[in-house]
């Protein structure tokens, strides 16, 4: 959504005049794992690629602190 401070401050600025709840998410696009993986696909080292299956590296932890245990 934005890719300097300004931006950001502008969306800060809109969330807050609309009264509005406004979540950030964490993009893995620009992890080096995937720099490489695309440099590697982009490369047809690999071959006609027919299907490819991405499951983020994330640990069994991440979202615990977001369950409530009753």
């Amino acid at each position: 959504m934005a890719v300097s401070i300004d931006e950001c401050v502008e969306i800060y600025k809109a969330v807050v005049e609309n009264n509005v709840i406004l979540a950030v998410g964490h993009v893995l696009r620009y992890t080096d794992y995937t720099t490489v993986l695309m440099r590697i696909l982009a490369s047809n080292a690999l071959g006609d690629i027919v299907n490819i299956q991405h499951l983020e590296p994330v640990g069994f932890w991440h979202f615990a602190h977001s369950v409530s245990f009753i």
